[in-house]
């Protein structure tokens, strides 16, 4: 492969990846190190690389997580009940020294890819990468169409070369393979698209003498605020998932909007700190609103399966109306011999 695709894929990559981080506000596979605090492990400018679908996560590991305003890079340090324990290396005292809360696992948006207990990193481009990134952030749109352009560009006019090698690929197998990718890239990013989020309440006797705090076995109401951050309208689910709460509100919120949802909570008769947890789903509209409530009332992932399954549809109506007997050349690149 010429360095000019290698440059190419890369770029396709990132822009990919730099485009659906911004409309899922999260790192996707690819994030960057913005201050020092992980010195000499990491440092400013690092680039590094995420595992997204990890789902145990250690003492020592390296995580990246959201703590209310930023994404930060650091290292579990020890695990609570409530979550976990985070600090910098290069820090004397974990984050959570001052009240802030442990870390949950809906927090993280993956696991830094390590080797030897070494991470994978590429030093000093992070400063570049913000810059690309701004720049492919506010032209997702065109940045995505030119390099879907200039990559079937590459595909179907490949120039014979001397001494190169070719394979020949049917329309129908090359469609296959693009619809699986599309598909398994689509799955990804809906399962992203449904959080859980923790709605924190204390009981005493003393009643309301303490902010946030309710008496035993009271059931009262805390306000969730649900806001769409991206550039097109998206249809959103709040429903509960504990026993003592009670949600089920399913709505449309155009670009920047925001909602209050109330959740209902049955306060336990017992004294101490709880927990009631919600899904917060968001659904691209391509369903009616009362198709949505339907599959809310049997479950949120229902509504992940009605949407793979009509991309699925659509992609096989598009392979059955542009069958076509056509068979392409594709060269394979060259090992080169160490």
């Amino acid at each position: 492969m010429a360095v000019k695709e290698i440059v190419m894929v890369l770029l396709m990559i990132f822009a990919v990846f730099s485009v659906v981080g911004a409309i899922l506000e999260r790192p996707v596979f690819l994030s960057y190190i913005t201050s020092n605090s992980m010195q000499p492990t990491l440092n400013k400018n690092d680039l590094i690389l995420l595992n997204p679908f990890a789902r145990n996560y250690n003492i020592g590991d390296i995580i990246v997580f959201h703590n209310g305003e930023k994404w930060i890079c650091h290292r579990i340090f020890a695990k609570t009940q409530d979550g976990f324990l985070t600090k910098g290396d290069n820090n004397i005292v974990t984050d959570q020294l001052e009240g802030v809360p442990p870390v949950k696992h809906e927090k993280i948006a993956g696991k830094v890819v390590t080797i030897n207990e070494k991470p994978l990193k590429i030093p000093g481009v992070g400063d570049k990468i913000e810059q690309i990134s701004n720049v492919l952030i506010e032209n997702k749109y065109f940045t995505l169409i030119f390099f879907l352009i200039v990559g079937l560009k590459d595909v179907f006019a490949i120039k014979r070369r001397r001494k190169a090698r070719f394979v020949k690929i049917s329309y129908q197998q090359l469609y296959t393979l693009v619809s699986v990718f599309v598909l398994i890239t689509f799955s990804i990013t809906l399962s992203t698209m449904i959080s859980e989020v923790d709605i924190e309440y204390g009981t005493t006797l003393a009643g309301s003498a303490k902010p946030g705090w309710v008496y035993p076995g009271e059931t009262f109401l805390r306000d969730v605020e649900i806001r769409n951050p991206t550039v097109f309208p998206l249809i959103y689910a709040v429903v509960d998932k504990s026993d003592r709460a009670e949600v089920k509100d399913v709505f449309v919120l155009l670009p920047g909007e925001k909602k209050i949802v109330f959740v209902k909570i049955n306060a336990p008769e017992e004294t101490s700190i709880f927990y009631e947890r919600i899904y917060v789903a968001k659904i691209l509209p391509v369903f009616p609103l009362f198709a949505i409530k339907a599959l809310v009332d049997l479950s949120v992932y229902l509504i992940l399966i009605a949407e793979i399954a009509l991309l699925a549809i659509l992609l096989y109506i598009g392979y059955k109306l542009t069958e076509v007997k056509e068979r392409y050349r594709i060269r394979v690149p060259q090992v080169i011999q160490l």
